[in-house]
């Protein structure tokens, strides 16, 4: 492409669009620099004209590429609703007079098609009555739709390679419509064009864009339903990825010895698996199954010698990755991780295999810091499991087992500073009784009553005061309290003073105390069975 720089010079630029149109003023710019056969207002007047002439051109490309992108748009957009026809008529409507597939299996293997479709036939319809950007942007709010189809894609293909092998009317009918001439395309082909439509929204508009200059009406509308629709696709995207994940996990699972132990949580993801030469502390070397996951990192022994078969593997460790520190030895072909007082040394035979899982194990330890910086924490108590113990924590939560927590012993000093806050709180209040030091429960509560002064101690006072807050209402029935209290009084026995909460006042608690309850049972039973109990 040329540019007319400050001094009115043109900048002849390779790979230029179009090649073709632009390369005659091109040379007449060329022999006009060689030759200075003209003045400087001619050669400026020519310079300019050839730039206009160039303007035009590219003006004249650009408006051609713009009405082919269109054109392709909606053609693709009728070539793409085709497709979805020849599903609904030749493929769905059959099943479901047939009533060859049950009604869970049919909705899970053409979830959500006949919404796309009518999606599909509307955009059309807008495309042909109204400007693109309209039409578009009248259409794009319901593109949410194929993230329903996208999240159930993979049940769909599984669905439909199970079905083929166990129903044989269903993969004859199959056979039969697929081979059909109007058709003549696979089931699967047809079940895959609504993943592959919005990337190719992504792509033309892409395409539209370049060729729309920036002083275009349909610029700024352009690029904000790119935006739309890109974020649509990678939502797509991230779906897909998640239920591809999800179900590497559940297989992963099922290869586990017993299925132990539990690793299937929300929000975890397989990063990477291999076979790989393991040396632990003990310096013992064999082949174990590394698995690479977003928060932990597992080594299994391998117990078949397909890793992907049930009860295949049986888990040796797992390092939670907040704790591992990554030691390159790429010299050696090997690299070790330490997590607290573990150690993991793992080699292979080809160095770039070991270069992948360094990138990998580094990069993921990076980002799940990352994360945890910015997220809500986990346990910061994780820590590596080795052993059978350790290992069967693993069975409820899925997560790293943590050292359990331990009660903190209080210091002299903040003793002194709780004792001294609650004096401040209840400074004020005449009804407040502070226990001196820790001793026997009798002891306790031991305080004369307010009021007029008895020879008796009132053992329910102390509760009754925490009960009684407002001072006001303690003035009011206090002559009625104090009343009611002498009147108990009167009828104890003043011999004893002792307080005691639950209970007999004078029997022990212990052994003797237990076994001469029991006697005296047996003893009783005994005189009521033959009569002389009174």
């Amino acid at each position: 492409m040329e540019n007319i720089n400050e001094k009115g010079s043109i900048n002849v630029q390779e790979n230029c669009t179009p090649d073709k149109q632009l390369g005659l003023s091109a040379e007449i710019h060329h022999e006009i620099l060689e030759r200075n056969m003209l003045t400087t207002r001619t050669k400026q007047k020519i310079l300019t004209d050839l730039y206009d002439i160039k303007k035009i051109e590219i003006e004249r490309y650009q408006n051609g590429q713009r009405d082919k992108i269109l054109s392709e748009i909606l053609s693709s957009e009728i070539s793409y609703q085709r497709q979805l026809t020849i599903l609904k008529d030749h493929f769905m409507a059959p099943l479901k007079e047939r009533e060859i597939l049950t009604n869970d299996e049919y909705d899970t293997l053409f979830c959500n098609v006949k919404t796309i479709s009518n999606i599909s036939s509307e955009l059309i319809h807008q495309l042909e009555t109204k400007s693109f950007a309209d039409a578009f942007s009248k259409i794009v709010p319901f593109f949410k739709h194929y993230s329903v189809y996208a999240y159930h894609y993979k049940a769909s293909l599984q669905m439909l390679q199970n079905i083929s092998k166990k129903n044989a009317a269903f993969a004859h009918l199959l056979e039969m419509q697929e081979s059909r001439p109007e058709v003549q395309s696979k089931l699967s082909a047809l079940l895959i064009t609504p993943i592959q439509r919005i990337p190719r929204y992504c792509l033309l508009l892409e395409q539209l864009i370049e060729n729309t200059p920036s002083s275009h009406d349909l610029h700024l509308p352009l690029i904000e339903l790119h935006k739309t629709v890109e974020s649509v696709a990678l939502h797509l995207n991230s779906l897909i990825e998640d239920q591809e994940n999800a179900q590497l996990l559940l297989e992963f699972q099922r290869s586990l010895l017993h299925g132990v132990p539990s690793i299937v949580r929300p929000g975890r993801k397989l990063i990477k698996k291999g076979v790989l030469t393991v040396v632990t502390d003990a310096d013992k070397k064999s082949k174990k199954c590394v698995v690479l996951m977003s928060d932990i990192l597992m080594y299994c022994k391998i117990k078949k010698n397909d890793v992907n078969l049930p009860n295949s593997l049986k888990c040796y460790g797992i390092f939670p990755l907040n704790k591992c520190k990554l030691v390159k030895n790429l010299s050696k072909g090997a690299f070790t991780i330490n997590c607290e007082d573990e150690s993991l040394t793992v080699y292979h035979e080809h160095a770039s295999e070991i270069e992948d899982w360094v990138r990998a194990v580094d990069g993921r330890i990076k980002q799940y810091l990352n994360e945890r910086r910015t997220l809500r924490k986990d346990s910061s108590s994780r820590r590596p499991a080795v052993h059978k113990r350790n290992l069967e924590q693993y069975q409820e939560v899925g997560v790293s087992p943590g050292v359990p927590r331990r009660k903190r012993l209080i210091s002299d000093q903040e003793k002194g500073e709780s004792a001294t806050a609650n004096t401040a709180i209840h400074k004020n209040n005449s009804l407040y009784s502070k226990p001196t030091k820790r001793r026997c429960i009798k002891r306790y509560f031991e305080r004369p009553i307010s009021g007029p002064e008895t020879k008796q101690q009132d053992c329910l006072y102390p509760l009754r005061e925490l009960a009684l807050k407002d001072s006001n209402l303690l003035s009011n029935t206090n002559t009625a309290i104090e009343t009611k209290e002498n009147n108990k009084l009167n009828t104890v026995d003043n011999t004893n003073n002792d307080v005691f909460v639950f209970g007999s006042n004078t029997q022990s608690r212990g052994f003797t105390f237990r076994m001469k309850n029991a006697f005296n049972d047996l003893r009783i039973s005994f005189q009521k069975f033959f009569g002389f109990h009174r």
